[in-house]
């Protein structure tokens, strides 16, 4: 597929509309899961590991203890749960339960393909079953996932937002740029994600966008993201705070990326200290290193 990629500028020249089908397809199957990190082994292995059936599908989910406060953790595009493992290893206590999944298509749920919406479906359907959660953390496309689960039935006393994607609109251009195609590719992929995903609702993008269909403003929300991200911008951050409301605290860092963030001391520190305060400092913060 790399190969097909690298033709992308050649395949838009030459005809549009078949470099659109080629981002169409990629747009919609995550690629084959990477392999557990080995320093995110140990905490895997000490999960309680299941399959579920969730909104026709099977859902691999992963338990960490059994205390009444639950924190459900919601990774991002070709990601898995195995990503949060460090964050894992930070919240474990005995009166929490942290609960963790792979998206569909994801890890070793079922499928091969997703969307944001049928992603918001699962967490939703998810949430019936195990909430409601003392706080929800996601990353990435997990942010506004959340949103639209939120949107269905999803509640928590409070979020967190790490490297979260703000406007679903800006994703189809980005995602074309960083496959090397252009302007006329994007405006076809678009349509094609319209008229094949969403019966041709050209509003979609707006109403499952999380800077404008958001978590409760009445749970505190914390958003973390880099200045240095290559995959989300880092403006993305100020469209979640200013569309969540004055219950919300924004911290910047510097030097730790899209992913690797995930790991990041501070990050942790940051984090483990906003679901153990009970009352949120609307503030933005200097940059962590």
């Amino acid at each position: 597929m790399s190969a097909v990629f690298n033709a992308l500028p050649f395949l838009e020249r030459l005809d549009p509309r078949i470099a659109a089908e080629v981002v169409w397809r990629a747009w919609r199957t995550p690629r084959k899961p990477r392999a557990t990190a080995e320093r995110a082994e140990w905490v895997m292995a000490l999960a309680d590991e299941s399959l579920e059936h969730v909104s026709g599908h099977r859902i691999a989910t992963y338990r960490w203890g059994s205390g009444p406060r639950i924190v459900l953790l919601v990774h991002g595009w070709e990601g898995r749960a195995s990503d949060f493992a460090a964050i894992v290893r930070e919240l474990r206590s005995s009166d929490r339960t942290i609960l963790a999944l792979d998206a569909p298509g994801h890890g070793k749920s079922s499928g091969k393909r997703t969307t944001v919406i049928d992603y918001g479906s699962v967490l939703a359907e998810l949430a019936a079953r195990r909430g409601p959660f003392e706080a929800v953390v996601s990353h990435s496309l997990g942010t506004p996932a959340v949103a639209a689960a939120a949107a269905g039935g999803l509640a928590a006393g409070r979020y967190v937002s790490i490297s979260g994607v703000a406007n679903l609109e800006a994703l189809v251009p980005r995602f074309c740029e960083l496959l090397g195609a252009g302007s006329a590719t994007s405006t076809r992929t678009r349509s094609r994600i319209e008229d094949r995903v969403f019966d041709g609702d050209r509003d979609v993008w707006a109403r499952y966008s999380a800077d404008r269909n958001h978590v409760p403003e009445s749970a505190p929300l914390l958003v973390i993201h880099d200045r240095g991200d290559r995959m989300i911008p880092f403006a993305d951050s100020a469209s979640l705070a200013g569309a969540h409301g004055p219950l919300t605290r924004v911290i910047a860092t510097e030097g730790f990326g899209h992913s690797r963030i995930l790991g990041a001391d501070s990050v942790l520190d940051e984090v483990a200290d906003f679901l153990d305060v009970r009352a949120a400092v609307p503030t933005v913060q200097p940059a962590l290193a």
